[in-house]
């Protein structure tokens, strides 16, 4: 908003005490009143955009907590499947997954620094 021009009292235009104030205050009141009442306004919007979003970081948690636990459940069985093939003496299948699912290789290094 453009700054309110309030007259000076070196101005010839200029009322005398009491005649004239009273309307200026009143109309300085009523900007400060509107511009409280929107920033109200704006503060209510941004508490409530705020309280979404950390309802919604909350939940992202939470996602990221269940998908670990499943990763890691998921692991757990196919090490299982693994160890129970050896026993029964079958050969592993899968190819160039195996470093990966056995440990050995890049990507199984990050499974077992991760779950090992």
């Amino acid at each position: 908003l453009p700054p309110l021009a309030l007259p000076s009292p070196a101005c010839p235009h200029h009322h005398q005490q009491g005649s004239g104030t009273g309307h200026v205050d009143q109309s300085v009141v009523k900007v400060l009143a509107g511009q409280r009442d929107r920033f109200k306004l704006k503060t209510v919007e941004l508490e409530e955009e705020i309280r979404v979003l950390k309802a919604q970081v909350g939940a992202r948690g939470l996602e990221g907590e269940q998908l670990r636990a499943d990763n890691l459940a998921l692991y757990e069985k196919i090490k299982y499947v693994q160890d129970f093939q050896m026993e029964q003496g079958q050969p592993r299948r899968g190819g160039q997954h195996r470093g990966a699912l056995t440990g050995r290789g890049a990507a199984g290094d990050v499974v077992m620094r991760k779950y090992g």
